[in-house]
């Protein structure tokens, strides 16, 4: 199966860092992580994300607010305007969006190994 490399923001211990992903299996990832299916703009840069899979909840984005592209979110009208894209990922315009599997990661506390693995990948004599 043919791989790409992505940009994407993700969170770190330090905060977020725009980086090069891992490469991931084209058309694997679609089965893996679930999609967001409603976004909401909340007060002081936090939104409320649903996912196909019923994982809610709410995502603090101050810590990102004001720098670099996130400058515009210092214009309320601009963060507001949050929206799902086409192909799913949370967006503010065409040139602004945030990873919808890094905002799934930060609700649900797991990291990307354990989407993938998970326990069902566990050796039977575990």
């Amino acid at each position: 199966m043919p791989t790409k490399r992505i940009y994407e923001w993700w969170p770190d211990r330090n905060g977020w860092r725009f980086r090069k992903s891992r490469a991931i299996l084209v058309g694997v990832q679609d089965q893996i992580m679930p999609k967001p299916v409603e976004v909401k703009a909340l007060p002081n840069h936090r939104i409320w994300l649903r996912y196909d899979d019923g994982v809610s909840g709410e995502i603090d984005l101050s810590d990102i607010a004001g720098q670099g592209v996130f400058a515009a979110w210092n214009d309320p009208a601009v963060f507001n305007a949050v929206r799902l894209g086409v192909h799913g990922a949370i967006e503010w315009s065409p040139d602004l969006d945030i990873c919808p599997d890094a905002m799934y990661l930060r609700l649900t506390g797991k990291t990307f190994d354990e989407m993938v693995v998970g326990p069902a990948s566990a050796p039977a004599d575990a």
